[in-house]
């Protein structure tokens, strides 16, 4: 930005980060948006225009735009697309309920569509928090957008990420199924309830002692499932890490993402531990870049390497003899192999670790170079 700048060049900076801490964007930045820019874009160009541009602008939802994608370079390996914004829950680490307070905005189904039916990709990523929240409006409104999907035959294969709820309607992931998804993305967090309420995952605690049954029943409507699980919880121990680990080996998860707990600015963890000055890192902007989900950041911190610790799990649970046995294995529980095909494919493009791994790394450059591009698999 200060690079622009110095050239002259107007610069205009938003997003979460900088609609959570607009002082400190301003300094880089000739205008802030706060919130999201659809509803007040039209206004800063035209403020632009005319010189008379402001310091920040307060965006409020808008999901009645429409996307020109004749603009867009089409080098990417999916489209993505947003069905809805926010999420009706306020896990404690997230800092989206900071922007849209617990409520769970959804798009015009004919204005997705249309915006579907524009995109060149055979493979698209839905990039909303969570795409099936917990209330029946919710709910109805996604399945009666599948339904049109299959419907009007669109013929697209998709990505996307719900909370673990998702995994207990068989309505919605029938219709999710036929409607183009191979692989739902889901926080498990953790596999004990009291550290699921210390994240205030009310889904999670609810629905716990029904892990492997969701997952189970995800798999029967031939979808793969990617976990999330978070390491270095405030009262994890090195006991807890270890039983999480052999928790994630020993589900019949498809493929599995595991991060470090990170203090994002904005959520309620950031805030708790920031009041009590139990941050390691608050020299910003530069220290940033250590929010990042593999650094350390509690100074009172009871496991005092537990960034090693998180790395040798990272390396066991991403050996290669079981990132081939996932493979295999997603082929036999969802009974698809084009399931199996889109869960390698998000690994690969996700974990360096899959690309050591040559027939894997070799599975997804074919699978990438046709059928991407040329075919879609309807097993």
């Amino acid at each position: 930005m200060d690079k622009f700048r110095q050239f002259g060049t107007t610069t205009i900076i938003g997003g979460i980060h900088a609609s959570l801490i607009p002082e400190e964007a301003l300094k880089y930045a000739d205008c802030v948006i706060i919130g999201e820019a659809e509803s007040v874009w039209a206004n800063i160009l035209e403020d632009f225009s005319s010189q008379q541009l402001k310091p920040q602008y307060f965006g409020s939802t808008d999901l009645t735009y429409k996307l020109n994608r004749s603009y867009y370079k089409h080098y990417y390996k999916t489209a993505t697309l947003q069905l809805s914004r926010g999420c009706p829950l306020a896990c404690d680490f997230c800092c989206i309920n900071k922007i849209h307070k617990q409520k769970h905005y959804f798009r015009d189904t004919d204005l997705v569509i249309e915006e579907i039916k524009n995109v060149k990709h055979k493979t698209l990523f839905f990039t909303d928090e969570n795409i099936y929240g917990f209330t029946k409006e919710n709910r109805n409104h996604i399945i009666n957008l599948f339904k049109e999907i299959i419907k009007q035959r669109l013929n697209k294969k998709w990505i996307g990420m719900a909370s673990i709820n998702v995994g207990m309607d068989d309505e919605f992931l029938y219709y999710a199924q036929k409607s183009g998804c191979k692989l739902l993305i889901i926080g498990f967090e953790a596999e004990d309830k009291e550290s699921l309420i210390m994240l205030n995952k009310t889904q999670n605690t609810k629905l716990i002692d029904n892990y492997k049954t969701i997952i189970n029943r995800i798999h029967k409507h031939k979808i793969a499932v990617c976990g999330v699980f978070i390491f270095g919880l405030e009262n994890d121990t090195k006991y807890s890490i270890e039983k999480r680990r052999k928790y994630i080996l020993k589900s019949k998860l498809d493929s599995y993402l595991v991060t470090l707990l990170t203090p994002l600015p904005g959520s309620k963890l950031y805030e708790r531990h920031f009041e009590k000055d139990n941050l390691k890192y608050i020299n910003f902007p530069t220290d940033w870049d250590r929010y990042n989900f593999y650094t350390e950041h509690l100074i009172d911190y009871k496991i005092k390497n537990i960034e090693q610790i998180y790395q040798q799990i990272n390396q066991d649970i991403n050996k290669p003899r079981l990132l081939i046995s996932n493979f295999v294995k997603t082929l036999i529980n969802t009974r698809s192999f084009s399931s199996a095909l889109y869960s390698n494919f998000y690994l690969c493009n996700h974990r360096s670790e899959v690309q050591n791994v040559k027939i894997l790394r070799w599975i997804n450059r074919s699978f990438e170079k046709k059928s991407l591009k040329y075919f879609n698999f309807n097993a």
